[in-house]
């Protein structure tokens, strides 16, 4: 792994670290060498979280694609990702989200695992 990538993979780690301890369920793809993950809070509302290039720490909402509303909107936080979508939308149809996590990672092009502990990760560096 080269510099960047190292960077990419500590910030990572760390974030799903911080996702465990406030008790949200935390999903990356199998092969866990990804830096992003969906997380699940006890409602099982969806979040997303993404290392970005340049190691800085990117949320975004998830709900079911469509023309006006993409995918998720940005915000600035984990808590923030978990809402339905931020005020300033508020002129856009209404995002459809997913029931929960089995209804998202369905729709997925990859198989995902539940993180439970970082050391799952941890042998994946």
């Amino acid at each position: 792994m080269n510099y960047r990538q190292t960077m990419k993979r500590e910030v990572f780690l760390q974030w799903v670290q911080f996702a465990l301890d406030l008790g949200y369920r935390v999903f990356t793809p199998a092969d866990l060498q990804s830096t992003y993950f969906y997380a699940a809070d006890n409602q099982d509302r969806l979040a997303y979280f993404q290392v970005s290039d340049f190691g800085k720490p990117e949320f975004s909402t998830v709900h079911k694609p469509c023309k006006y509303n993409g995918t998720g909107f940005g915000v600035t936080s984990l808590a923030n990702a978990f809402t339905a979508r931020p005020s300033w939308t508020v002129h856009n149809p209404e995002p459809k989200k997913y029931s929960g996590v089995a209804e998202l990672l369905a729709t997925r092009h990859c198989e995902f695992v539940e993180i439970t502990s970082i050391d799952q990760l941890q042998e994946g560096k």
